[in-house]
């Protein structure tokens, strides 16, 4: 009986642990629902505005640089694999160098080129790295409100195509980014067209991890931003509102028939 008792407890115990383990990593990410992948074309009306700013940073430069009314920080420093941008609520983990672009974007392109033609950084563990491991580089934004939605964009480089990077919230929801064609005539024959992808998830809390993989040879990072999502009203709200506007409406013809007739 004691040895039936005994087992049992091993066996709650064990579930336990498994299911603390696995609370463990898919809680350092809320879902995220991507968006279309699109090719970079130097529009600067490419660069979200919606909602607020809760940072924004880039790769490549120490130099911050505005596009669309964005201002991208620079990098601020880099070590042990963690790269930091000033105050931006924004940092990279597991990253090994910092790797010059493949190419350069047209001139006309103005500071949008600027911002996805300095290089970035490139991730180690690659390629077919682990999230429930923790050997996959990734991304942490902080400083979040449970409870609200943010809008993500991330903003990829001039890269070599065989270096498609995977983004991922770790609970099966992800992207990838710079696969396709080379870009010639903008770089080198090797070179991916520019893409970027933007993205939604409501903080569960106040941290929010984006994985990076791939399955060829390197994953690497270019330039992101995060804004508060403007919020989209419930049904019941929107029911509301029309009733309102109904019955406003409805009021002002009322009055307008019960009024006394005006002189000619």
């Amino acid at each position: 009986m004691s040895d039936r008792k005994s087992l049992a407890s091993f066996s709650g115990a064990y579930a336990l642990g498994l299911a603390l383990f696995s609370t463990a990593w898919v809680a350092q990410a809320a879902p995220i629902t991507w968006g279309a992948v699109q090719n970079e074309t130097g529009n600067a009306a490419e660069i979200i505005t919606g909602g607020s700013l809760h940072g924004a940073v880039r790769a490549g430069s120490a130099s911050s640089v505005s596009v669309n009314g964005v201002s991208f920080a620079g990098v601020s420093g880099f070590s042990g694999g963690v790269v930091s941008f000033g105050s931006a609520p924004i940092k990279l983990y597991g990253m090994e160098e910092d790797i010059a672009s493949y190419g350069s974007a047209p001139g006309s392109w103005g500071s949008y080129g600027s911002l996805v033609s300095a290089g970035g950084f490139r991730g180690s563990n690659i390629p077919n790295c682990s999230i429930q491991s923790g050997t996959c580089p990734y991304i942490e934004i902080a400083n979040l409100t449970i409870g609200q939605a943010y809008d993500v964009q991330i903003l990829e480089s001039f890269w070599n195509y065989n270096w498609a990077t995977q983004f991922s919230d770790g609970s099966g929801n992800s992207v990838t980014l710079n696969q396709g064609a080379p870009a010639a005539p903008f770089g080198s024959t090797a070179s991916s067209v520019p893409q970027y992808v933007v993205g939604r998830f409501t903080a569960d809390q106040a941290t929010q991890r984006i994985y990076m993989n791939s399955t060829t040879d390197h994953v690497v990072f270019t330039a992101m931003q995060v804004r508060t999502a403007n919020p989209v009203p419930e049904p019941t709200t929107l029911l509301l509102v029309s009733a309102a506007l109904m019955g406003v409406g409805v009021a002002s013809r009322r009055a307008r028939r019960c009024s006394p007739a005006t002189a000619g």
